[in-house]
């Protein structure tokens, strides 16, 4: 098709029409192809009379073509004058349907010269569905400006035969051109393709040919009258031989730069912070992902990831207001950028904390001489709003090593050490330690132990016996906790008791040990015959202390079980008591009253003095298994056993000498006048079914 002869075309040229063939489109190789088009193709005289309709045409009114042809374009288009269309234009508009009922259409109108005539073609599209998708998306204008722009795309056709390509008015308009300046030629289209476009156009276009597509559909940049490079969306069908030779292909172009645009926008707001523009957590991740792959190809490959939090940024916040504290941050993301080098990425995470991908370092030390530099310049003071303000960051670094398996991992040892520089002091620096996350995880797990332990009742009392020295028979026991894991077995108290201190899990936990060691004697006495004759040791921490009802809790307990007041000892330490002598004294001298024993653990190693320990109504001191183990071969460790004999018994106390583990030691205690033993001379804590069983038959201890 050549430029010079366009008479015998309609619906901008897509396909040939001559006025004596009207109504006769459907008979035609090109309105087979215009039939497997969804628009709708109306070819109309100068008085705007139908002269040809379209298979899609026909779908969209309900009718048949001979419906329709020889009447006035009104009859489908009441609202749609033609008068108007002494040009190309588009516009939406009602159309009527054979039954009578509405359609909502698109009109695109053509107008060419055809003979010296005017010749117009209307592209009918209908808009039902896409105006309800606009209604929709009214809320959206980047979707909305996306649908709209749908109704306004260019048509073009290329004859693969003579090699001509024709462009519609509207397809000229979307990249600025005039018809006089330029040539229907495959030229024309590929020239403005953008050069790294061009191969990709031309393989999806060579693929639809050789049928291995069922149309050609791609997207790329092509260059605007202006110079700028606008992105388009081209479709096209190939209309082919009985053989399957194609020997045109038709379709549109849309202008889609509106989409791209956001699609851009959307992608760089999903991957970067929206105060600062820094990538965020999400873009990050992926370049330590990346780093981490590259670390499996090359051992010889070195990155970190360091992970800043200001130090009291809370306080910006507070008096100055959370608009001060983003321009601060904002400040601080702009300084930190400055130090970058090529190839670290500098990302924010989130509130105050920041984090810094560092590749291709040579030490550590190179690492610590980078951290030590950003903390120099983060002290340098920020003027916001007239304000000078000092910072500082505590930085947590994880070096990146082989075991990672995902950037999440280094992520999260990173953070780990950040926060334990923050626990350290301000602006501190701490590299990633695996073997103090593994006590951190550890520690996490026994907590969730103990937790579900408590709600379960799977806490459980083993009973280490006390022997009367002077008697040899047992005159008392020891409650001590442990943990019934279902796949570990017994946890001993040394891997929870610091745990449950921490999270205050000792509370819960002293009540149900005080309640069931109580309850446990109490039965012990009756079924023995034991009354007065046997007592229960039950530890208590600070916590338990500075409780305002511990003392009502004791009365309860008591009251339950049973058990005598003074067959109960409650034991504590001395650090307990020196943490807040006055509380513990009042406290302590509540308990007392009840009738309850109490008895002061590992006396000896504390740094509670004479004068404090008057003031307690102390009954009974157990020397730490510290001296008692070691005062049968050190002596300067036997006179302090003596002296703390001879100390407790000066202030009218009894003592347990605790740890007691040979013969030895048995028998200089007896000789020191040490009321009480207990260690695993006599036995290890025991079951409360074989601690019974010392009490069925009762051993002597001579």
């Amino acid at each position: 098709m050549s430029n010079g002869d366009r008479s015998d075309f309609i619906a901008i040229t897509i396909v040939p029409w001559r006025p004596e063939g009207a109504g006769r489109l459907h008979e035609t190789q090109f309105g087979q192809l215009l039939d497997s088009i969804p628009e709708g193709i109306v070819a109309l005289d100068r008085t705007g009379r139908i002269q040809a309709f379209s298979k899609p045409a026909e779908r969209i009114f309900g009718c048949e073509a001979r419906d329709v042809l020889g009447r006035t374009l009104a009859t489908i288009l009441p609202e749609f004058e033609f008068a108007d269309a002494v040009s190309s234009l588009s516009k939406d508009t009602v159309g009527r349907r054979h039954d009578g009922s509405t359609v909502a259409v698109n009109v695109l109108m053509d107008v060419s010269e055809a003979g010296g005539e005017k010749v117009c073609s209307a592209i009918i599209t209908d808009i039902t569905e896409r105006q309800a998708v606009s209604r929709a998306l009214a809320e959206s204008d980047t979707r909305y400006a996306l649908a709209a722009s749908g109704a306004n795309d260019g048509l073009w056709d290329w004859n693969l035969e003579d090699g001509t390509v024709h462009f519609s008015a509207r397809w000229r308009t979307l990249l600025g051109l005039e018809e006089e300046n330029i040539k229907y030629s495959p030229e024309e289209w590929l020239s403005r393709i953008h050069p790294e476009d061009v191969d990709s156009f031309c393989n999806r276009f060579d693929a639809h040919l050789e049928g291995k597509t069922s149309q050609f559909e791609h997207e790329y940049r092509m260059r605007h009258a202006d110079g700028q490079f606008r992105w388009v969306l081209a479709r096209g069908v190939a209309a082919r031989r009985e053989n399957g030779e194609p020997y045109l292909l038709a379709g549109s172009q849309a202008d889609i730069s509106d989409r791209k645009r956001a699609e851009e926008n959307l992608t760089h707001g999903a991957l970067h912070d929206a105060l600062t523009g820094l990538p965020n957590r999400g873009l990050l991740l992926d370049r330590v992902g990346q780093a981490l792959a590259r670390l499996v190809r090359n051992a010889g490959y070195k990155f970190a990831l360091a992970v800043l939090d200001l130090d009291r940024f809370m306080i910006v916040n507070e008096s100055l207001g959370h608009a001060a504290g983003d321009e601060l941050l904002v400040s601080l993301a702009q300084r930190l950028e400055l130090k970058m080098t090529p190839g670290n990425t500098l990302a924010r995470l989130g509130g105050d904390e920041f984090a810094i991908l560092i590749e291709e370092f040579e030490s550590l030390d190179g690492v610590r001489g980078t951290i030590e530099d950003l903390q120099k310049t983060i002290s340098q003071p920020f003027d916001i709003n007239g304000e000078e303000i000092f910072v500082s960051a505590s930085f947590g670094v994880a070096i990146g090593a082989p075991g990672y398996k995902r950037a999440e991992e280094v992520l999260r040892d990173a953070d780990l050490a950040m926060y334990r520089a923050k626990k350290e002091g301000s602006s501190g620096f701490e590299t990633f330690d695996e073997n103090r996350h593994r006590r951190a995880v550890n520690q996490l797990q026994v907590e969730s132990w103990l937790r579900r332990a408590l709600d379960n009742g799977d806490i459980i009392l083993h009973y280490q016996p006390i022997i009367d020295l002077n008697t040899g028979v047992i005159s008392g026991f020891e409650a001590l906790a442990r943990i019934a894991h279902p796949t570990r077995g017994i946890v001993p108290p040394g891997e929870f008791i610091g745990i449950a201190e921490e999270t205050g899990l000792i509370i819960p936990l002293g009540e149900q040990v005080l309640a069931r060691a109580c309850a446990t004697v109490s039965e012990w006495q009756q079924r023995f015959d034991l009354q007065n004759k046997l007592s229960m040791s039950v530890n208590l921490s600070a916590r338990h202390i500075s409780e305002e009802n511990i003392v009502t809790l004791l009365d309860e307990i008591l009251t339950q079980s049973g058990l005598a007041p003074k067959d109960l000892k409650i034991e504590i330490t001395e650090s307990l008591i020196m943490t807040n002598p006055e509380l513990a004294a009042q406290t302590l001298s509540q308990i007392k009253e009840l009738g309850v024993t109490l008895s002061l653990d590992d006396f000896g190693t504390g740094y509670s003095s004479l004068s404090y320990l008057r003031r307690f109504p102390i009954d009974t001191l157990k020397m730490d298994r510290s001296f008692v183990g070691r005062m049968d071969s050190d002596e300067r460790d036997m006179e302090l056993v003596r002296m703390i004999i001879l100390l407790a018994h000066t202030l009218g106390m009894e003592v347990i000498g605790e740890g007691i583990e040979s013969e030895s030691q048995l028998g200089l205690l007896r000789e020191l006048n040490c009321e009480q033993g207990q260690g695993f001379f006599f036995a290890k804590p025991l079951p409360e079914d074989e601690a019974a069983g010392l009490l069925a038959a009762p051993p002597k201890w001579r």
